[in-house]
């Protein structure tokens, strides 16, 4: 599997880092990337219009305040977008169960 996870900018590169690494324990290749869907709409369109023709079957989006950028990406094509806050500890616990779910196909 692999997943995408936006970043609204470069100061969420450590959080995102240990969420790279707990990934990896599964076996999911992560990338990561800064994009806004206010700063920068033309690149998170670009990017979600061409994510499944470039492997990507999930993508994880912060969605503190608001849920802009998660929106774009959902909108225009992706199959699955996950939103979560910018603590994203929470999300360490349910991604493993969604995993699962897809694995044993419910």
């Amino acid at each position: 599997m692999k997943v995408a996870k936006e970043m609204r900018c470069n100061s969420e590169t450590p959080v995102v880092e240990k969420f790279i690494k707990f990934l990896r324990n599964f076996g999911i290749a992560l990338k990561a990337r800064v994009m806004s869907a206010q700063r920068t709409p033309q690149l998170a369109i670009n990017f979600a219009q061409n994510a499944e023709n470039n492997g990507f079957e999930v993508s994880i989006a912060p969605t503190d305040k608001s849920t802009h950028l998660s929106g774009v990406l959902a909108a225009v094509a992706l199959p699955l977008v996950i939103g979560h806050p910018k603590n994203p500890l929470p999300l360490l616990v349910s991604f493993p169960l969604y995993l699962l779910q897809k694995h044993l196909n419910y």
